[in-house]
């Protein structure tokens, strides 16, 4: 028995929600589909409303938008089932035996499916930054995953026990976007719960535009570096290990005056056809010092 959650924001969750009960209903296994919406748009939200008429589908739009963290855990509360299969809403199920798969390993506490983008790059060099830096940085094998452990985190596609994630408090560190999963993560971690990685990836269809994904971006440095003074993450991360370094060597604020000249050269790249993922790093490095001073 499980239960697949959906949040969603401004998205249309129609095909999603269809493909997904579609493979559900081929198994003998008990089930439901909760949707719950973030106070989308009032016209995203009535065609999304059409889901709730598919079986053991429920559909309820929330007042206000309370973001990531919080309408996971409202989610589960609202699960009947001990499974819980958390599915990000901009996602495509392309492998029929999704579900088998991850019900294959349901004596496993937390198990997660990875992430896949598309092969051809966008049509537009306005969303080029979100395809590179997903197919370079996220998109990877259970195999590579499991060798990152922590580093790795992405709970958009994530089958975990119930009261597991009913146990992990919500952190008030967080605000806006960024770092929700690296919070999970951590927090099952520290647990001792071991985090299975399986093949089984759903592919990734919202790109932001670069300009969007840059602002994502920030709130997400800007959350971490709450999250690195309130002594919640340390160097297990890349980014603080390589702020920590600059620290020890005693050069961060030489360091940091140089970026600083080059950032409007790294925005004007990041947001062009071909960025380069390597002044992406330089980027955020620099925001994430200047949101620690």
């Amino acid at each position: 028995m499980y239960s697949i959650l959906i949040p969603v924001y401004n998205y249309d969750v129609r095909e999603l929600v269809s493909s997904i009960h579609l493979q559900a209903e081929k198994l003998d296994v008990p089930f439901e589909i909760i949707v719950l919406d973030d106070a989308s748009t009032d016209a995203i939200a009535a065609n999304n409303q059409q889901v709730a008429s598919i079986p053991q589908t429920t559909y309820e739009v929330l007042p206000m938008n309370v973001g990531r963290g919080s309408i996971r855990k409202k989610l589960a509360e609202r699960a009947q089932f001990n499974r819980l299969l958390f599915l990000d809403c901009d996602v495509q199920i392309n492998n029929p035996h999704f579900i088998a798969n991850y019900l294959d390993n349901k004596d496993d506490l937390v198990v997660i499916g990875g992430i896949a983008y598309q092969d051809a790059q966008p049509n537009s060099p306005r969303h080029m930054l979100r395809w590179l830096y997903g197919t370079q940085r996220e998109q990877k094998s259970a195999l590579e995953r499991s060798k990152m452990r922590f580093s790795h985190f992405v709970a958009s596609n994530i089958m975990i026990d119930r009261k597991v994630f009913l146990d992990i408090p919500l952190d008030e560190e967080i605000n806006g976007y960024g770092h929700e999963d690296t919070m999970l993560g951590l927090r099952i971690i520290e647990k001792g719960i071991q985090i299975k990685q399986i093949d089984n990836p759903v592919t990734h269809l919202g790109l932001d535009d670069s300009q969007a994904f840059l602002e994502k971006s920030l709130s997400g440095v800007k959350n971490l570096a709450r999250l690195y003074k309130s002594n919640l993450v340390g160097s297990q991360l890349k980014l603080i290990k390589t702020y920590e370094r600059l620290n020890t060597f005693g050069i961060r604020k030489l360091i940091l005056a140089g970026l600083k000249q080059c950032i409007p050269f790294f925005e004007r790249n990041l947001l062009g056809p071909k960025p380069n993922l390597r002044y992406f790093d330089l980027w955020k490095l620099y925001h994430f010092a200047i949101s620690c001073e």
